[in-house]
């Protein structure tokens, strides 16, 4: 069950440290409208991950059948796999663009809008659902399909994601003077060799399994 809570930990991790309008729109936030807002915006964005965190675990687990040995399985985990390289990748090559997204954040008349605001913001992220369909397949393969296990990993991913986007919040003013072109640079190298790890473990984990070591 550590196991499981720390590989939750490190995957909402990866997810907090990328740079992109959701990160923004958070600091802007913080900054025009003060913290409590900032965090209702960060509860709306830890909402829209959890939604597609159990989508992609429920797609995958009624695909597989409910079983972690099933040949589906080992291709779900493949795919996921891929998917987490070719993003560390693409991090790895990716050149960070130091440019603040203008998001409109004015216009927030409630902690409930601000709230709404995250969770759409957030959804329209078209990498979001095959990050976490991607972060679900590696969860079965590597910890298997039991439900306290997923919980485990669930409830440890979506606090590292909450908690991380209300010390952005809070630290508004001086993660925007760190957004420099070296820091961002950095960044997506380090969060991409991470994810070429994971998916390459998934990866072996699979091939493992099908040639029986």
């Amino acid at each position: 069950m550590w196991s499981a809570i720390f590989g939750g930990f490190v995957a909402g991790m990866l997810i907090a440290v990328m740079i992109g309008p959701v990160f923004f729109a958070l600091i802007q936030t913080s900054m025009k409208r003060g913290f409590p807002t900032a965090a209702s915006f960060a509860l709306g964005i830890v909402l829209s991950d959890s939604l597609y965190f159990f989508l992609a675990h429920l797609g995958i687990r009624n695909l597989s059948g409910g079983s972690s040995t099933t040949s589906l399985d080992n291709w779900l985990g493949l795919g996921g796999g891929l998917f987490l390289a070719i993003f560390g990748i693409i991090l790895l090559r990716r050149k960070p663009d130091v440019k603040e997204e203008d998001i409109e954040v004015a216009s927030y008349t409630s902690y409930f809008s601000a709230i709404g605001k995250g969770f759409i913001i957030n959804s329209l992220n078209p990498s979001a659902l095959f990050y976490w369909a991607s972060v679900t397949s590696y969860l079965r393969k590597d910890f298997g399909p039991e439900q306290y296990i997923f919980y485990s990993f669930f409830t440890a991913c979506m606090l590292t994601v909450f908690g991380t986007d209300l010390l952005k919040g809070f630290l508004a003013l001086r993660l925007k003077s760190l957004l420099t072109y070296k820091f961002l640079l950095w960044l997506n190298r380090i969060s991409g060799i991470i994810l070429i790890i994971f998916g390459a473990r998934l990866i072996w984990t699979v091939v493992k399994t099908r040639i029986n070591f």
